[in-house]
């Protein structure tokens, strides 16, 4: 499956590192980019389609593998993907 937009810039946040550690950002960031939104709402899932066709930001949210939810967040003009846990978001 091809990636299905540029992420720019790859950021990590500390508390998102200390948890998830550099094996769990490249599997989120490979599941966001790739189309897998992680625990969106059907909804969501919709407007993230939308938002990579009309270059918008696009967000992603997984739980339930770690203690915490992490996010992936690529930002509309996609010269940044931040990894970031839901507290931080």
């Amino acid at each position: 499956m091809e990636q299905l937009f540029e992420l720019g810039k790859i950021v990590v946040t500390p508390g998102a590192m200390e948890m998830v550690g550099d094996f769990g950002v490249v599997y989120v960031i490979s599941l966001h980019s790739h189309g897998n939104y992680g625990n969106v709402s059907e909804m969501d899932e919709r407007l993230n389609q939308w938002a990579i066709a009309n270059g918008e930001r696009i967000v992603s949210t997984y739980s339930g593998i770690w203690e915490k939810s992490v996010f992936v967040v690529t930002e509309r003009d996609r010269s940044v993907t931040t990894v970031l846990l839901a507290e931080e978001y």
